[in-house]
């Protein structure tokens, strides 16, 4: 997504995005077999990948200076956390009125309705006047792909990625099975999330806040 997005636009890499995720929500909503479900997820994958926070970060990049940077970040990861918030709640009402095959398709509800509406009218890569960072001759700072692949900061990076996306990815995944079995109703296991997400959401705008305090 990242390579794609040096030659489409941001809207157009959120659109498809969110197109895939009605796709992928359709396809769990008929699934009968564990094949059919992990197909969906892995189409959702795709969706999450192009219209969260990978094309945000490069809108966020060249709409704000780099002083505002830190802080503009941390409001785009606390939006994602409060959306799952939010969602979390819809989606445990959803389930005890109308099932989870229900619950799929409901979902599919405020992506219509909000998220593409929000793109379109809102989304753009840079402003009129080129990114904000960009210099006289409207270069932009930075390395290019091969220089950063040779930079040991990228790797450190990737490195801190993955560590987090296992010590945050893993439990979180498997919270709201774990209480079930320990006696915890589904509704109940279900809040469990919606405090994480919570939490992330202050978290995000404080550390945000913090990165730009320290230069970076």
């Amino acid at each position: 997504v990242g390579l794609m997005l040096k030659r489409i636009e941001a809207q157009t890499s959120m659109i498809i995005g969110a197109f895939l995720a009605i796709a992928s929500y359709l396809i769990a909503s008929q699934a009968h077999t564990y094949g059919v479900m992990l197909a969906a997820f892995m189409i959702m994958g795709a969706a999450l990948a192009m219209s969260t926070l990978v094309p945000a970060q490069v809108v966020i990049a060249n709409w704000f200076e780099e002083r505002l940077r830190g802080t503009a970040f941390g409001i785009a990861a606390a939006g994602t956390a409060f959306g799952g918030f939010a969602m979390v709640l819809a989606a445990d009402a959803a389930v005890r009125w109308w099932e989870w095959r229900g619950a799929y398709l409901a979902s599919i509800v405020p992506i219509v309705l909000i998220v593409i509406p929000v793109i379109v009218i809102l989304v753009r890569s840079s402003p009129p006047g080129g990114a904000a960072h960009a210099d006289a001759h409207g270069e932009l700072p930075g390395l290019e792909i091969a220089e950063g692949f040779r930079s040991s900061s990228f790797w450190l990076i990737m490195a801190a990625y993955a560590c987090y996306g296992f010590a945050v990815g893993l439990p979180v995944a498997h919270v709201i099975p774990y209480f079930m079995t320990i006696g915890m109703t589904p509704h109940g296991a279900a809040m469990l999330i919606v405090w994480y997400e919570l939490i992330g959401t202050v978290a995000a705008l404080l550390m945000g806040l913090f990165g730009d305090r320290l230069g970076g």
